[in-house]
């Protein structure tokens, strides 16, 4: 399976995926460049036309990815940290710090052309104290569920 990750490094799904042998796992890391959405329109465009991906993942991707660039792609997936539609976005931490719920939901889910809300493919719920502790549940969870996914498609 040929997989493209958008992500900011570093997290447990990337640790997961990395370890994979049946993947051939390219990486676009956002903690590592600096671009801005132009720029990255760019070279999107040409990573997809360069490869064709069975899979697209993002994850900790600060952009959206426009349709043109999904068609390119067989299936294109995003992990959500926390509940959804209610904190959708591409920050979604602060407003559940505002909320002052404890309790949310790792969503993955298909990409559509408004942003978190494609159907959901699963959903796991998780407890929490504060926030860091919450990222970091939901990071694990977030491995988790992608590997199960990725294991049910190959």
């Amino acid at each position: 399976m040929k997989l493209l990750l958008l992500t900011t490094l570093p997290n447990q799904v990337y640790n997961r995926l990395r370890n994979l042998d049946f993947l051939d796992l390219d990486i676009i890391d956002f903690s590592q460049i600096e671009i801005n959405k132009a720029r990255f329109l760019t070279m999107m465009h040409d990573t997809v036309q360069k490869k064709h991906y069975s899979m697209m993942l993002t994850y900790r991707c600060p952009y959206v990815i426009l349709r043109e660039i999904r068609e390119k792609v067989d299936c294109c997936v995003n992990i959500h940290p926390v509940s959804l539609p209610e904190f959708a976005g591409c920050n979604p931490w602060v407003k559940l710090k505002k909320s002052g719920k404890k309790q949310s939901e790792v969503i993955l889910h298909l990409m559509e052309d408004i942003p978190d809300s494609g159907k959901v493919l699963c959903r796991k719920a998780y407890n929490f104290d504060n926030i860091e502790e919450g990222r970091t549940i939901a990071d694990a969870i977030a491995a988790e569920v992608i590997y199960e996914y990725i294991m049910e498609r190959e």
